[in-house]
């Protein structure tokens, strides 16, 4: 649909509004709240201190942004929102713990971080890099 507004001079411009979400991002995001609706019962993965076990968030252990999916299993864990927070605000504490990886990680990189999540360890101040052989 096509509108019209007026510029500073008075001159008629004409422009089309842009979608506030594309067609792709709108499919993903119905995916991933599919995925999220049919993990809620199982309890939040991460169990850090003050963590609710009510699942609400899909973390991504590889962002977007570093070139992972949103929609792949295999890239998401189940998370309350103060673990998800947790996660995102601390990242090297996230990374030794194996609940991010970089962008130039490997799938083996991926395998052994899912070692470290299965380590279990829910220390926020633990120092300790659980990813094996680091």
């Amino acid at each position: 649909m096509k509108r019209t507004s007026f510029l500073a001079r008075g001159v008629l411009r004409r422009y089309t509004p842009l979608r506030s979400v594309s067609s792709k991002r709108r499919r993903e995001n119905d995916v991933r709240r599919a995925l999220l609706s049919h993990r809620v019962d199982a309890g939040c993965e991460a169990g850090l201190p003050g963590c609710s076990g009510r699942v609400t968030d899909a973390h991504e252990i590889r962002t977007r942004a570093r070139g992972g999916s949103i929609t792949n299993l295999g890239n998401i864990v189940f998370l309350c929102r103060s673990d998800d927070d947790w996660i995102t605000t601390h990242p090297d504490w996230s990374d030794r713990h194996g609940w991010t990886v970089p962008s130039w990680s490997t799938e083996a990189d991926e395998v052994i971080a899912w070692h470290a999540r299965l380590a279990g360890c829910t220390d926020p101040a633990c120092p300790t890099d659980h990813r094996e052989g680091r």
